[in-house]
């Protein structure tokens, strides 16, 4: 099995493996916290499809959630 992140293409050993419809992803530490941290679990499938608009918006609404704001 590769070693790769399935999203970025980083190396995944430092990473996590999710396990979606008997299929085994692998990704990397910066993408799987970003699944892990998505709320309420973010489904592997959405996570890679997801666009860069989607992914901006996402990371938005985490920064605001942590009281960043770029407004300031």
């Amino acid at each position: 099995m590769s070693d790769k992140c399935k999203k970025c293409k980083k190396d995944a050993k430092e990473g996590a493996s999710f396990v979606e419809g008997g299929i085994v992803y692998k990704f990397c530490k910066d993408c799987a916290e970003s699944i892990e941290t998505s709320g309420k679990s973010m489904p592997v499938h959405q996570f890679l499809n997801e666009t860069k608009v989607d992914r901006s918006i996402r990371e938005a609404k985490e920064r605001r959630d942590r009281g960043e704001s770029l407004w300031r």
